[in-house]
């Protein structure tokens, strides 16, 4: 493998979940665990072995050619994590198909949408997504069959006619002995959804090789996976950052995964941590906060985790400091996109927290004037960042608009605001259209919120543009307290009057409100465009 952009990396012929299957019963891994599958309790109920695994991704595959689906076709996963789902997801890229993951959190509407987007052929899924899939079958005329798969516990209604099958009976069409599709290393294989936080979710369309690509840079250089690691990860593998920690980094390297199927509580990930001992673990920095907010934190045992990554948001310097102070474990910092398939920037854990970090072996960076559309070369000056490598995404599916705006030349406009310090450490500063200009100043609403973090009350906060009754634009701070803590007109003013040792007095929101929750992805980013003039 070479590092250099555009240089050949992978033989021009080659199936990736053959490489990430069968390959490791090759190496001897056979008998070794793939996944352990926990349930909502976080009890291990099952697991499956590279050979299992091997075994039912062929009769998946075969089973997909038997029901005539041909090479290139869509199979949209509305699934959790489980042990099915990764199954489903090898298998069709087995037979040269083409695998679309999806939050199993949406609503029936959105899986129309997004079944319409990508020309979904079969839908696999599970009992309580049964019936959202039958509307979406009913509404989009491609989709002409769903596979559904019992969960631990839960009896299945609804599974009559030629049109649904269960899991193991679609599997009982297939068989063992198969010879994966001959696809080429740029060959299509796997739709991922952008998490929206700008509007409507666009379809990023991923190559064969991108998994291994990611793999060898950020997973061998960086994160060091060796098939001694078991990985847990509280991200869902249809988010690039959990698809990296569930699917690409484990089975590349031989490691072994805690699937769990839902999203899940701090203190239940806490307890899963310390009963299992997982050498890896990936969260988001909301997350990591809410760890180190759960009561009597040093009854749990974290000292299995070797790495602590965190994706998602950037991790501030509080969330960090936080982290380590109840657990002394330094989290590092992943900076990446569903465009990229995962992180290109990553810190050394200790080293300058709350920066993004430095770039990944295998990516380029560049900081672009949003004016001009010049380089920028010299440090502290901000600019949008843009990023280069082979796990880069060609385009929006369908959205050539969109498309057109953010890829150029393998290059990917992320659409971040970021500078370069004197070091060659990036450090975030916004989303573009997250900016606020405020008294003719513009304004990083990440930056007030480091500040707001910081506070002894504030156990979250999202600032966002506020247009007032007299049509002047405004930052406005809307607060999550922490418990033992009231919202009052005296505690807006110390919170004021804090900012204003922290940052330039333009800086300081005009209005403040104390709210119960913020508006958030699946993945945890906050969406600000559902602030506004809120």
């Amino acid at each position: 493998m070479s590092e250099g952009f555009g240089s050949p990396v992978y033989p021009g012929w080659i199936n990736v979940a053959e490489v990430l299957v069968d390959d490791n019963v090759i190496k001897g891994f056979g008998d070794k665990v793939a996944y352990y599958q926990l349930d909502l309790g976080g009890n291990l109920i099952s697991n499956i072995t590279y050979s299992q695994l091997k075994d039912l991704t062929n009769k998946f595959a075969s089973s997909l050619i038997s029901m005539g689906l041909r090479e290139g076709e869509v199979v949209l996963n509305i699934m959790p994590d489980i042990i099915e789902n990764i199954v489903a997801f090898l298998g069709t890229l087995k037979m040269g198909g083409i695998s679309a993951l999806i939050n199993f959190k949406l609503t029936v509407d959105d899986y129309v949408k997004a079944s319409r987007l990508v020309r979904a052929r079969m839908i696999v899924t599970d009992c309580d997504h049964l019936n959202m899939a039958l509307k979406v079958k009913d509404e989009v005329d491609s989709v002409w069959k769903i596979i559904v798969t019992q969960l631990p516990g839960k009896a299945c209604q609804g599974i009559s006619g030629n049109d649904v099958l269960t899991f193991d009976d679609f599997l009982k069409q297939g068989t063992t002995n198969f010879n994966s599709a001959r696809t080429h290393k740029d060959d299509f294989a796997f739709f991922l959804f952008s998490s929206g936080t700008t509007g409507e979710p666009k379809a990023v369309l991923h190559k064969h090789a991108d998994i291994l690509y990611i793999a060898d840079t950020l997973g061998k250089y960086v994160l060091k996976i060796t098939d001694k690691d078991l990985i847990f990860s509280t991200s869902k593998t249809f988010f690039a950052y959990g698809f990296g920690y569930i699917v690409a980094f484990p089975l590349r390297f031989g490691a072994s995964v805690l699937l769990y199927p839902d999203l899940i509580r701090p203190e239940l990930a806490l307890n899963v941590i310390s009963r299992y001992k997982p050498t890896v673990f990936a969260s988001s920095p909301v997350f990591y906060r809410a760890m180190a907010l759960v009561p009597n934190t040093k009854e749990y045992d974290l000292s299995s985790i070797r790495l602590a990554s965190s994706a998602g948001e950037i991790l501030t310097k509080s969330v960090y400091d936080l982290f380590y102070e109840k657990f002394g474990i330094k989290i590092m910092n992943c900076y990446g996109s569903t465009e990229t398939l995962h992180c290109f920037i990553t810190t050394q854990p200790g080293r300058k927290p709350g920066s993004a970090g430095l770039p990944v072996p295998g990516y380029e960076l560049k900081i672009v004037d949003p004016e001009t559309g010049v380089e920028i070369k010299e440090p502290n000056k901000q600019g949008v960042l843009w990023v280069r490598g082979y796990s880069v995404a060609w385009m929006y599916y369908r959205n050539f608009e969109k498309s057109v705006e953010s890829f150029c030349g393998g290059w990917f406009n992320t659409g971040d605001i970021v500078y370069r310090d004197e070091d060659g450490d990036f450090w975030y500063v916004s989303r573009a259209d997250d900016m606020i200009k405020q008294g003719g100043v513009w304004i990083s609403p990440y930056e007030v919120e480091n500040a707001l973090m910081q506070h002894p009350a504030v156990v979250e906060a999202a600032v966002a543009g506020y247009r007032d009754e007299d049509g002047l634009f405004h930052a406005k701070a809307f607060i999550i307290l922490k418990p033992g803590y009231e919202p009052s007109d005296k505690l807006r003013d110390e919170i004021r009057e804090f900012l204003r040792e922290k940052l330039a007095h333009y800086k300081v929101p005009h209005y403040i409100e104390f709210v119960k929750e913020l508006p958030k992805t699946t993945t945890g980013k906050i969406l600000r465009r559902l602030l506004r003039n809120y």
